[in-house]
C-alpha cells in the first residue's frame, strides 16, 4: 500500500526555510481583517490565522498541536507572542475553533467532506480504475477531484480505502467478463496449466512463463515450436479482452508472471484464469514479435 509520501496528498513540513515561511504562511492584510472580525484577542486571532494558512496549505483542517512549531510560531511573533504563550490543545478542543472552521469554509467558498463528496470520489475512481491500477494514480485522481469541486480533502486512509475499493470492483467485473469470454473448456484447460505433474513434479505453468531472452537466429526453431505450443493452448477465443483496456491487460500479465502455480490456484477463480489468459496472450505476442 502507498504512504501519503508517495502520493499528492498535502503533508506540512517539519522544517521550513524562511522563504517558504514568507511565502505560504504569512497571513496578508485580508487575512488579518477577516482574523479581527471573526475572533476577539490576540490569542484566538493568531489560532484562527494558523489553521487558515495551514488549511490553504493543505485542504483540509489539521488540530493546531501538530501543526510544525516554525509555522504557527511564524505567526505568532507576527502579534508579539511566544510560542509557548498560547493554549494550542485547549484551542483544538474548543468551540471557538468549530466557529472558525466554519467561518473558513464560508470564506473560501469549501464545503466539508461528506456522503455527496463520497459518491463523487467513488464515480471518479470507477472512472480511472479502469485505466490505472497504482494506488497512487487513484489516490490522486481522488484529490483531484474533490479540489475541482470545492470539497475539503478527506483522511488519506479515507481515500487510499476509496481507491482499494474502486480497483476491486473494476477488476472484479473484467476478471467476469473476461471468463465468460473464454469459456468452460478454456478454463479448465488453463487451470490444468497449473496442475503438478505427478512424475516431473513440476507444472505446466512454469513453461508459460519462461523467459527465453534476447532472440537470436540460433532460436529460431525453439521460437516456432514454442509459439504453436502457446496457440495450441488455443485460450485466445475472439477478443477475450476486448472489454479491457491494454493498461489492465498488461498489468494481468506482469502479476499472472509474478506467482507460481500454487499461489496462482489459492486465488478466486475468475482472478486467476484472467491473469492466466492475459499471460499466455502476451506471450504469444512475444514469441511473435522475436520471430
Amino acid at each position: 500500500m502507498p504512504s501519503a509520501y508517495e502520493t499528492a496528498y498535502p503533508r506540512l513540513k517539519s522544517s521550513v526555510s524562511n522563504e517558504e515561511l514568507n511565502r505560504r504562511y504569512a497571513p496578508t492584510a485580508a487575512d488579518i481583517a477577516l482574523a479581527a472580525q471573526v475572533a476577539k484577542g490576540t490569542g484566538p486571532k493568531i489560532c484562527f490565522l494558523v489553521l487558515l494558512k495551514t488549511f490553504q496549505r493543505l485542504g483540509y483542517f489539521i488540530r493546531l498541536h501538530d501543526v510544525p512549531r516554525p509555522i504557527a510560531e511564524h505567526v505568532s511573533l507576527l502579534f508579539g507572542v511566544h510560542y509557548e504563550a498560547l493554549e494550542w490543545e485547549a484551542y483544538d478542543e474548543s468551540g471557538t475553533r468549530r466557529r472558525h472552521v466554519a467561518a473558513i469554509r464560508e470564506h473560501l467558498g469549501v464545503k466539508p467532506y461528506d456522503q455527496t463528496a463520497q459518491r463523487y470520489v467513488d464515480q471518479a475512481l470507477r472512472s480511472v480504475a479502469q485505466i490505472r491500477e497504482d494506488l497512487s494514480d487513484l489516490v490522486n485522481a481522488a484529490i483531484e477531484e474533490l479540489i475541482r469541486r470545492r470539497y475539503e480533502l478527506a483522511g488519506f486512509r479515507t481515500l487510499l480505502g476509496a481507491a482499494r475499493d474502486a480497483r476491486t470492483e473494476v477488476n472484479r467485473r473484467y476478471y467476469a467478463g473476461v471468463c465468460d469470454a473464454l469459456g468452460p473448456r478454456r478454463c479448465e484447460q488453463i487451470d490444468e496449466l497449473l496442475l503438478t505433474d505427478d512424475w516431473k513434479q513440476t507444472s505446466l505453468w512454469r513453461a508459460v512463463k519462461i523467459d527465453r531472452g534476447a532472440a537470436t537466429l540460433a532460436q529460431f526453431r525453439q521460437l516456432v515450436t514454442r509459439l504453436r505450443w502457446l496457440k495450441a493452448l488455443d485460450l485466445q477465443p475472439p477478443s477475450p479482452f476486448a472489454d479491457v483496456t491494454p493498461v489492465k491487460v498488461r498489468h494481468f500479465a506482469r502479476e499472472a508472471l509474478s506467482l507460481d502455480a500454487g499461489r496462482m490456484l489459492e486465488m478466486e477463480q475468475n482472478n486467476r484464469l484472467t491473469l492466466a489468459a492475459a499471460l499466455v496472450r502476451q506471450q504469444i505476442a512475444r514469441c511473435l514479435d522475436d520471430i
